[in-house]
């Protein structure tokens, strides 16, 4: 509980602006999508400078933010099931992100 206090939060008024600023500084930044070039998750190596990019249920990522990213990943599911909503897919990300750097 609380632990909203304690992160650090940017708003940004320009998302591929930013992309392309965190990349600049040597980060990856991937946009959670299905699409033909998507990596697994499981397969992905994350490290303290991974970023994601989590977009809502009802437009999803941008074509722009997906070009400015540095690739996109998607989150391994059994098959026939549904997807996951915004925010049970960023919890599942930062969950990769807390395991792989703990």
């Amino acid at each position: 509980m609380g632990a909203l206090f304690r992160q650090r939060i940017s708003v940004v008024s320009d998302l591929c602006q930013c992309v392309e600023n965190l990349k600049a500084s040597g980060r990856k930044v991937y946009a959670a999508m299905l699409d033909r070039d998507a990596v697994s998750l499981s397969s992905l190596h994350c490290d303290a400078g991974t970023c994601f990019i989590v977009g809502n249920e009802g437009h999803g990522i941008s074509e722009e933010v997906l070009a400015a990213s540095s690739g996109s990943v998607f989150i391994p599911m059994e098959k026939d099931t549904e997807s996951l909503n915004a925010a049970t897919a960023a919890s599942v990300f930062m969950w990769k992100l807390y395991s792989e750097l703990n």
